[in-house]
This record gives structure tokens, sequence and C-alpha cells, in this order.
């Protein structure tokens, strides 16, 4: 095979093209164009299929371009965290948030319990898309995208816990929906988290529904991880702080008797 007959690059592109288009994530080769490749070990598997076939066939100069691009598999990680991508990626779900965001401020505004029953079902639906979507990077070896929306998903298991806690509140619900409410906030908070005031919400809120279903079965080991919680946003939080001030006050109302 002559030099001129191969177009290693293109290719290489072909085959990372045809494996993402086959998994549902780019669907045109103008795309791929567009945006940064994604890296996933199938595309460096396929991409080494190729050189492994051409390589015996090509001068050194190209055998050398293979190794290039290789190495450039080899390096990158999942994919370039461009603009346009996250758009592309996430404009669907984008959507799901805003509107289960939407239905939660129309109830807090003096919404109906149907308000607040949609804002639940919508925000139930988020979740579990963001983590079908977590799920599927995980799966291509994206894992830079997939931590990246672990990250953000650690706001929407909040936001969804705050729906459910109001959902127990205002419907006086079964302990179901605190039960579903904590284990939202459990995996929040093993997300890691820069956002201080966001960390010292999700222990807040951690402590209201620990609180509450203290108050309903009476278990003294809610009352504890209510204090906890509590004692959490004190440690984090500045002296004189609405936070602190308000974890104080909680920490008082789960004092033993």
């Amino acid at each position: 095979m002559g030099r001129e007959e191969i177009d290693y690059e293109q290719a290489l592109r072909e085959s990372i093209v045809a494996f993402l288009t086959s998994v549902g994530i780019w669907d045109s080769y103008d795309v791929l164009e567009k945006h940064p490749i994604l890296f996933t070990d199938e595309a460096r598997r396929l991409g080494r299929h190729i050189a492994d076939d051409v390589r015996e066939d090509v001068d050194p100069l190209v055998a050398a371009h293979i190794d290039a691009q290789l190495e450039l598999l080899r390096d990158a990680q999942s994919l370039g965290m461009t603009k346009a991508f996250s758009k592309r990626f996430t404009a669907s779900l984008d959507k799901r948030v805003a509107a289960a965001e939407d239905a939660l401020q129309r109830f807090l505004g003096g919404g109906h319990l149907d308000t607040l029953d949609e804002a639940i079902a919508l925000w139930r639906e988020v979740v579990t898309a963001w983590d079908d979507r977590i799920r599927e990077f995980q799966a291509l070896g994206a894992t830079e995208l997939a931590d990246h929306f672990t990250a953000y998903s650690f706001h929407l298991l909040c936001r969804a816990a705050l729906a459910l806690r109001y959902g127990f509140v205002r419907h006086r619900g079964g302990v179901g929906l605190l039960d579903e409410a904590i284990g939202h906030l459990e995996r929040a908070r093993r997300i890691p988290s820069d956002d201080a005031d966001r960390v010292a919400e999700c222990w807040m809120e951690m402590g209201r529904v620990f609180v509450l279903r203290h108050r309903l079965n009476g278990d003294p080991a809610d009352r504890d991880r209510a204090a906890d919680a509590y004692q959490s946003v004190m440690r984090r939080t500045r002296p004189g702080s609405l936070k602190r001030r308000e974890a104080l006050a909680g920490l008082q109302g789960v004092s033993p008797a």
C-alpha cells in the first residue's frame, strides 16, 4: 500500500466518529470538526487498531504522524469542556432543571399543593436524568465529564430534597418523603464542593429533615444526626452569620429534654 493511498488522520477520525455516533454522542462529522474529540478507551482502541494495520505499509514520516496522533489520544482527558460542548450535552437537562425550579418557586411564592406536587415530580425526573447521564459518561470512560456532572448534581440533590421536605410538611405525608430527601442529602454530602454557602445549606437541610423525622418516629438517632448536621453548619460559617444563627436555633430545638 503506497503512501498516497493512506489518509490516516481521516481514517482515525472516522473510526472515532463511527463509535461515538453508535452510542448517540455525535451525529455528524461536522460536529467533530467544530468541537474537541471525545477521547474514550474505545476510541483509543480503534485508533490503535488502525495504526497497527497501516504501520508496516507506510514510510517513517507517516508512521511518526500516527505516533503523534496516538500520543494525543493517550494524553488527552475525556474532553475539553467548551461552552459549545456543554450546551450540546446539557440543553435538555437544563430545561428540566429550569422547569423544576420554576415549579418550586411558584409554590414558595404562594402556589397551591398541586404546584408542589409538580415540583416534586419534576425534581425526581431531574435527579434520574442527571444520574443516567453520569452513568453514560462513566461507561464511555469520559471521567472528566462524569466528575463535572457529579459536582453539579450537589445543587440538584439539595433542591430535590427541599421540595420533598415541603411535600412532607404540606401534605403531612409519610416518612417515605423524608427518607427520600435524606437519601439525596447523604449523596450530596459526599460530593466535594468549594462553595461554602451551598455546603452549609446542605447541612442545614439535613438538620431540618432529621428533626422532622425525629418528631415523627421519636428515634434518638435522628435527633443526634440533626445535631451533628447543625454543628457542621456552625463549623463552616462565620460567627454572627444567618446560617450560624439558624443552626444554633436548630441545635436548641433538638436538644434532649
